[in-house]
Formats: C-alpha cells, structure tokens, sequence
C-alpha cells in the first residue's frame, strides 16, 4: 500500500456546477518527492488542500483520500494565507503553543529551526515588511516547525527570484534528505525542482493526465503536446533534437546543445538590434523618482536608499532584484501607496498598481460583482466569465491574477505598476499578458513591472533595471542585459551563449539557427 492514496477522488466546490476533480487516483511513496503540474485551474491546489484536514475546502467530495496517520503542513500559494501573526517569532511559535508545547521546548524549536532556514536577522521584523521572497520561507520554517511527515506546498517558488528561488528549492531538498519528510508540490512550470523528484504528474480539467517518474513522465508531457508546461532546457531539447534523453538540468541541455550546434560551423552568431535606451526626454517622461530614501520604522534599515528611477511613455519596463531588494517598496511610492522618507517622486497621467497579492483588490462574494463595471473586452479576452459564480477565494492563484489584471486595466491607466503579474500564471495566460502589454505600450501607456519571471521579461520588457541594496544600479536594453549577467538570465542564453553572443529567447536562438542554414 502507498504512503498517500488517492483513490477514486472527485470535488466540486459549493457555487460552482462543475467538479474541480474528476476521479482523480493519484500515490506517492514514504520520503519522496512529488511534483503536480498543470495549467491555472486545473485543479492542482484544490487536490494538495484535500490532503489537509484543517484547510481543506468545504464541497462535496467523492472518493478515498488516505495518508496513513502522516503529520501534514501545509504552505499556501498565497503566503499571507498561511501567516497569521504579526512578527516573525511569533509565526513560528503559534503553531508550538496550539500543540500546547513548553515554553522550554517553543524556545529550543525555534532556535533549531531559525538556524536552519537562516532566518535570525528576520525575528525583530513585522511579517508586513517582509518581501515576497522572506514571507515564503518564514511560511515554509513555520510549517517545518511543527515536524510534519508530509510536507504539501502549492506553487513553492512563486514570486521568488533565481537565486532565492534555488535556495528555496535547495531547503526543500535538505528537508527530504535529512528528515526523512515526505513532499508534494505543485508548479505551472518544473523549472528547478524536476531533477529532485521522484515522480511528476500533469493535470488538466480536474484529471491526470499521465504520471510516472520523472524522466518517463516529462517525455510524456512532452509528447502530449503539453511542452510548454516543462522548462526551456526540457523544450529546447525537444525542439530540435538535441539528445536522446530528455536533460533535466541547464547543464545537460547546454551540452547537448553545444555538441549539436559547433560554434565553429556558426557565422552569424549575434542579433544586431538598433534600439539603445533612449536619453530621456521630458515630454516623453511617465515618471521620475529622485534620490528616495524609505524604511518601516526608525529601527529598521533603508529599504530604499537614494533611489533614482525613470520611465517613459510607451515602453515597458522591467525591474529585476533580489527579494527584499526593494522591488515592490518601490512601485508602493510611485502609486503613492507609501510615502518616502526623503527625495521626489514626478508622475504624469493616472497610475494604477496591481499588487503582488492579487486577492488585496477584492471585496465581493463572486467574480461577477467584482467585475460589474469592468471592461467586458477585458473581461472576454482573459476568458474570466466561467468563473463569475465563484467565491473570490475558490479561484486558482492563476485566475485571481487574471482577475485582478481586467479590474486594474479597466482604470484605463497611463501609468500602469505590475507586482509579479505572471505569479501563478500558466504559460497561455503569460501569453494573453504579454500581448496585451505591448498593445498598450504601443499605444502610449507607460508600463512598469517587477518580475522574478526572467522568460515573461525577457519577451515583453522593452529596458530591464536592476536593483541592489535599495539602489537602481544599471538600466539597459533588454538583450543587452541578459546577454550581460550570469544569474539574472534567461535558460535559453544560458545553454546557448557559447554559440551564439545574445540569444535571450527561444525566438532568439530560432532565428540565428536559421540564418545559419541549420534549420
């Protein structure tokens, strides 16, 4: 018998007339790692609630659900979801103090546990300022602290930018070596986590499609037609060949693709553009911010420190950093949401913000009096009226985004602030975002956006900015960017920068295969 058994299982919420989960029959093993894939609504997170008790959705469900006496946590899409207290300490003891521990052992699996997510230098903070990125581990240590079996995380990378994103993924692995704890996830794209699991399973439509292990599930996927499910190294390898095997890292892809394609049989190796970023003139300046200094509190550090920043009409511009560099502080001031410590901030035209969490801008019961007096070509476009009836928290974190894009759209903006737009978000709703983005740039609307999404940046973005340390550090073109770092990069430059100087996109590395005559 299986660790977790899911036999048979189907669940349709209580204001909707179709099931979310349609005799789905799903079962992991003891101390493996599992990955759910899937596009928006498919019904992944519903499925890895179930295996909850305490958070599990009210609604009618059919079928068995067995996960033998295991000790299960669970971390949230949404991340304020799963946070319920206001400092960091606090986080990891309420959970300690409702399983009535000791006041000796809270304090000794809190040192324990601090220690091992590295998270100290947080316990003094209010969870309010934490970024995006430090709101998910300080969720993941407040759910490891009650020393769980099994470990269920939905989207466990979500608004995380690559290098927290590895050292998220890298905790999750430790976790499963050391401790033995058994871990299910779930994911629009596998990105880094699929060389560590065990099995991979894709839905749709509230079913499974396929399961299997890993590398005979993700040639499966692929062959499915579901490939832009899996990362650019898996696709790219399917694409044009490049070996046997389906690579399960960067690292296997850029050598197949390096034996494939000799840099010695390339002549045209660079994509000559003629765009520069522009010298800024002041009638087509959206906006300026000019030497900004902000903190939380007195006792806090600047999150922002002499900060300068401007941006122009009919571009769309991207903002790239760390988690807690400053990123969303940032758009926060422009949108005059917060208020800077010191320096200026010029804006010209009607700016709207898209929060990181998208459920901030609802407060209806259904979907459809959120929307009553939106744009209804928005509202056709991002094919939100199959869930009109639904509950603003039944929805996927994919159509919460889809939602709160058609409300803050419908302001008709000249400035437009974009926090992790494509957060939870499959590939065609990137899609549809990505169009409709450049449609306004084109049309003149200012666009700024922050994104750990370095695929979604690299095909929209016009200019991608850099921040450290509450400093806007470089601004270039976008492929003069990502041709320019290491980390901050696309997967596509990463497995062909040794061919080619300044492919930053699957489109990108298509074209000069062609002008190569090797297509």
């Amino acid at each position: 018998m299986a660790y977790i058994g899911i036999e048979n299982v189907s669940f349709k919420y209580p204001q909707s007339n179709d099931f979310a989960l349609k005799n789905v029959n799903l079962s992991f093993e003891k101390g493996s790692v599992n990955l759910v894939l899937g596009k928006s609504a498919s019904g992944k997170s519903t499925l890895l609630s179930l295996l909850c008790k305490e958070i599990a959705p009210n609604g009618e469900l059919t079928g068995d659900i067995n996960i033998s006496g295991a000790k299960v946590s669970f971390v949230h899409q949404n991340t304020e979801t799963s946070l319920v207290c206001d400092k960091v300490f606090s986080e990891l003891a309420f959970p300690l103090e409702n399983m009535g521990c000791s006041r000796e052992k809270i304090s000794l699996k809190i040192a324990e546990t601090a220690c091992f997510f590295n998270i100290e230098d947080l316990f003094e903070r209010n969870v309010s300022e934490l970024s995006g990125g430090q709101k998910r581990i300080v969720a993941l240590a407040s759910a490891m602290v009650c020393e769980p079996d099994l470990l269920v995380i939905d989207e466990p990378v979500s608004c995380l930018d690559p290098l927290s994103a590895e050292n998220f993924i890298s905790a999750l692995i430790k976790i499963n070596k050391e401790l033995g704890v058994t871990i299910i996830l779930s994911e629009h794209i596998s990105n880094g986590i699929v060389p560590h699991c065990d099995t991979v399973s894709f839905m749709e439509n509230g079913k499974i499609i396929c399961t299997a292990d890993t590398q005979n599930a993700t040639r499966e996927i692929c062959k499915s037609g579901y490939s832009d499910f899996m990362p650019f190294y898996v696709r790219i390898n399917e694409m044009f060949s490049l070996g046997k095997d389906v690579p399960l890292s960067v690292k296997d892809a850029k050598i197949n693709f390096e034996k494939k394609f000799s840099s010695e049989n390339i002549t045209v190796n660079k994509i000559v553009e003629n765009e520069k970023i522009e010298k800024i003139d002041k009638k087509k300046t959206a906006l300026t911010v000019k030497d900004i200094y902000f903190a939380y509190s007195k006792n806090q550090p600047f999150v922002l420190k002499s900060c300068d920043y401007s941006a122009c009409f009919g571009k769309v511009n991207a903002i790239l950093g760390c988690n807690g560099s400053g990123k969303s502080t940032l758009l926060k001031i422009i949108a005059s949401v917060l208020k800077s410590i010191h320096g200026k901030v010029k804006i010209h035209g009607k700016v709207a913000l898209m929060p990181q969490n998208p459920l901030d801008l609802f407060c209806e019961e259904k979907i459809s009096k959120e929307l009553s007096d939106c744009d209804k070509d928005l509202i056709e476009k991002f094919e939100v009226e199959k869930i009109f009836d639904s509950h603003p928290y039944d929805i996927s974190g994919g159509e919460a985004r889809m939602v709160a894009l058609v409300k803050v759209l419908s302001q008709k903006p000249d400035i437009l602030l974009l926090d992790e737009p494509t957060a939870g978000c499959d590939i065609q709703n990137k899609k549809k975002q990505q169009q409709i983005l450049r449609e306004l740039a084109d049309n003149g609307v200012c666009v700024v956006l922050v994104s750990h999404d370095m695929e979604f940046v690299s095909e929209v973005s016009d200019s991608v900015s850099l921040i450290f340390n509450g400093e806007i550090v470089e601004t270039l073109p976008k492929r003069d960017f990502f041709s320019s770092v290491s980390y901050y990069t696309t997967d596509a430059y990463k497995i062909s920068r040794s061919v080619f100087e300044n492919s930053v996109t699957q489109d990108d590395v298509e074209y000069l295969l062609k002008r190569n005559g090797v297509l």
